[in-house]
């Protein structure tokens, strides 16, 4: 029995597992008192007596321990490579390393780990010596063990993953983990000390794109970033364990390849001076193998900690900018734009009035402009923006003490600004204490109203596609957008408004919904004439489009014909930032014919559907492509049975412009025209798929993967179109099918996988696989040029099989 002399207030208790209570006393004082019989749970006191203590039972999970919380961690021996359990990293003796490497498909578990240690007791067999097919651990231990450490953490094998709380715990601890580690060793698994010659050694011949050190995997790693931040002393390690240097050795080069300036690496400054915006810029273009990763391997960078939910997709990247918003006063968190559209110019020439209309759009069903307040993943531009509110020196607001804010309600971001109205541009702009440190301009941000608002006593506001602008008060007049505007209109004033922060609920309940990307009801139908494949849908988003229906010609309510038959015509239009591009109409034709439209159909279709069901008589079906949204006309406009009839299609295929192909203007991010294309149904064979792909222009430069993967989708579709097609279509018109392949000859020539803004692995396996594909297309149409009766085989369509994650 624990005398109450012995116990001193406790205000938090938890057990540990050795069977022991450990408890914080109100001086921070730990101590050990045994376990009550059969407690597996956490317990907390509620008095204490003259006699024994009393305690009450609680979940661990809902407990909220102190700030003088000790997180509990495993370690392995270097010597053995056995598990061991401390209570707290400030336990280990003498400290302990840590590891930082890019995980291989293959690496031991904690679980493998345990096994290992319990198959060699009582052996004279040590585990670390049995660590195959992976000798990372191994390695790591024997270089930690040379260096006098006792104790090495690893994630991938000091973690039971298992354990939903030992997980939750692990991932919002590991940045406290790698900061009191002793030394840290980063692994480049992909670069060779012998590449490192003294000569080379020199910093500053390390270059990205050298191929030496700065192009290593790691540097492109989500989890690694808070890695090389958090220890105070780095060793990078090459790919046969030799030291290469430490992260202040480097500390040019990394923040060439990081964008992390050398200060921050050379512990000249703590990650706390810079300001939100500037630390979200250093997780660009790194990836993570799960797409919440991408958010909790930023919270030690902010300080901030949130449950793992694995599922919930980019919820995760939006609830850690709510938990930085309820932390931080920091409102450059919403200083960042979408690729590759940057900070308006301040510049006195003019900005043109069509960019202004297109830049200046605010859209609340238009979810592919991003029109929040908070980014939808880190992936976005942040910029090198600063709080300052030096920046309203000058103006009337240096003279209150007022600042903005943003409140946190389940409707939306309650913010407190403020503002300059433009009437004539019908925008308002924020006038943000913020200033680019590139520039040294001030910033501020865009916004307009909603289309729509669930509640009209309180309207809700979108922040523009081109969200940023520079700004300045100068006598007495605002200069913005190229312009400068009287003091009648820049009259400065604050303002309650409420602003679309994240993706609305009903879009995240339903991801089908009207709100984010509206279904096509035609594809609900068995046997409709037309349907679009889920690849398909995904893939227009993938080029930054947004593919939009006509409810009102593919809901049908006449309960005679309950299924939509072609008749009239389904309208789908395509549309990107600029607006609705054009309209894809495609509908049966009223003229009866033979269905002959597929080679097969009437061999092998009956084998399968019901006959009965299935028409006769039908007539041709047909598509065309209308500019824009195609006019109040768009249902009833005639088509052009000469040239809109899809049997009469070579290949079954039409490449459309896309805007004015002679203006660039038109084109948006370098497409400037589409091929549309149908493919027979697998579950209908009088049903054809309708697939529609960009191409961009070979001369225009490509700025990321998407163009490539675009062209290879569409090399692909080619290779297909003559699987299906071909046979037939060679005979009638042998030279549009040459034509056909041809025409795609100078496009797959031109893909360069290095240029212009350097390669990658995907960008390498696009060139390559395009390249395969197109000399697979003109060996399929010179075999059938030689034998008009033959065919290429299925299994030569599979070519998308090793596509790579």
């Amino acid at each position: 029995m624990i005398s109450s002399r012995a116990v001193p207030t406790v205000e938090y208790i938890r057990c540990s597992r050795s069977g022991q209570a450990i408890w914080w006393g109100r001086k921070g004082l730990r101590r050990l008192v045994p376990r009550a019989t059969g407690c597996s749970l956490a317990l907390r006191k509620t008095h204490i007596s003259s006699g024994r203590p009393s305690y009450r039972h609680e979940s661990l999970v809902g407990l909220n321990p102190p700030s003088t919380y000790r997180t509990t961690m495993w370690l392995l021996s270097t010597d053995r490579a056995e598990l061991h359990y401390y209570v707290s990293p400030e336990e280990v003796p003498d400290g302990y390393a840590i590891l930082s490497h890019v995980w291989d498909k293959k690496e031991h578990t904690f679980q493998e780990i345990k096994a290992l240690s319990t198959r060699c007791e009582g052996t004279d067999t040590n585990p670390r010596d049995l660590l195959h097919p992976s000798d990372k651990i191994r390695r790591c231990c024997e270089v930690a063990a040379s260096h006098g450490y006792r104790w090495v953490w690893i994630d991938t094998c000091c973690i039971d993953k298992t354990s939903s709380a030992e997980l939750s715990e692990a991932i919002n601890s590991m940045f406290r983990w790698y900061a009191l580690a002793k030394i840290c060793y980063a692994y480049l698994a992909d670069v060779s000390s012998s590449e490192l010659t003294s000569k080379t050694r020199n910093l500053h011949l390390h270059t990205r794109r050298s191929g030496s050190m700065g192009s290593s995997n790691w540097f492109r790693r989500g989890w690694t970033l808070q890695e090389l931040l958090a220890p105070s002393f780095v060793v990078f390690l090459a790919a046969d364990w030799g030291a290469l240097g430490t992260k202040a050795d480097y500390a040019e080069l990394l923040e060439e390849v990081t964008a992390i300036p050398f200060q921050v690496l050379t512990l000249q400054r703590p990650i706390a001076d810079f300001s939100v915006a500037q630390r979200m810029s250093w997780a660009a273009n790194r990836q993570t193998t799960r797409v919440e990763d991408g958010a909790y391997c930023l919270m030690g960078i902010f300080g901030v900690t949130m449950p793992p939910l694995y599922g919930e997709g980019d919820m995760a990247f939006q609830r850690l900018q709510e938990e930085i918003m309820k932390h931080y006063d920091d409102s450059t968190l919403f200083a960042w734009s979408t690729k590759p559209f940057a900070i308006w110019t301040m510049q006195l020439r003019p900005v043109e009035e069509d960019s202004l209309a297109f830049g200046l759009g605010c859209d609340m069903q238009d979810h592919d402009s991003h029109p929040y307040l908070c980014a939808p993943n880190p992936s976005m531009e942040f910029y090198n923006i600063v709080m300052s509110f030096a920046a309203y020196q000058g103006t009337p607001l240096a003279e209150t003490a007022l600042r903005p804010t943003f409140t946190l309600t389940p409707y939306s971001a309650r913010a407190h600004i403020p503002v300059i109205d433009m009437a004539d541009l019908k925008c308002t702009l924020i006038l943000m204490p913020w200033v680019d440190t590139d520039t040294n301009w001030n910033v501020g941000l865009l916004f307009g109203p909603c289309t729509s608002s669930s509640d009209p006593s309180r309207p809700l506001h979108c922040i523009c596609v081109n969200r940023l602008a520079y700004w300045a008060i100068e006598d007495g007049q605002l200069a913005c957008l190229g312009r400068k505007w009287p003091p009648s209109s820049s009259r400065i004033r604050w303002a309650d408004v409420d602003l679309l922060h994240r993706l609305p609920v009903a879009a995240r309940v339903d991801p089908r919904s009207t709100l984010r990307r509206p279904g096509l009801t035609l594809d609900t139908a068995l046997r409709a004439p037309f349907r679009f494949s889920a690849l398909d849908v995904w893939r227009y988003q993938h080029y930054n489009w947004l593919m939009m229906s006509s409810p009102s010609t593919l809901w049908r309510s006449d309960p005679e014909h309950p299924q939509w038959d072609g008749s009239p015509p389904a309208l789908v239009a395509f549309s990107d930032n600029q607006g609705v591009r054009f309209t894809l109409r495609f509908g049966r034709c009223d003229a009866v014919a033979p269905p002959a439209l597929l080679p097969d159909a009437d061999a092998d279709a009956d084998a399968n559907t019901d006959a009965d069901a299935r028409p006769t008589q039908q007539g041709a079906l047909w598509a065309d492509v209308l500019a824009g949204p195609g006019g109040d006309d768009a249902n009833t406009r005639p088509h052009d049975c000469a040239t809109d009839h899809i049997d009469r299609w070579t290949l079954r295929t039409k490449v459309f412009p896309y805007g004015d192909s002679e203006h660039k203007a038109t084109w948006f991010l370098g497409y400037w025209k589409f091929r549309v294309a149908f493919t027979p149904c697998n579950l209908n064979p009088d049903t054809l798929v309708v697939h529609v792909v960009p191409r961009r222009h070979p001369d225009m430069p490509s700025m990321d993967s998407a163009s490539y993967r675009a062209l290879y989708d569409e090399v692909y579709l080619v290779h297909n179109l003559l699987y299906y097609w071909g046979v037939g279509d060679i005979r009638k018109a042998g030279e549009d099918v040459a034509r056909t392949v041809e025409e795609l000859k100078y496009d797959v020539e031109a893909m360069d996988p290095g240029a212009p803004y350097g390669g990658g692995e995907e960008r390498l396996w696009l060139v390559q696989q395009t390249r395969v594909l197109w000399e697979k297309c003109c060996k399929i149409l010179d075999d059938m040029k030689r034998d008009p009766e033959g065919a290429p085989t299925p299994s030569s369509t599979t070519a998308d099989s090793d596509t790579p994650e």
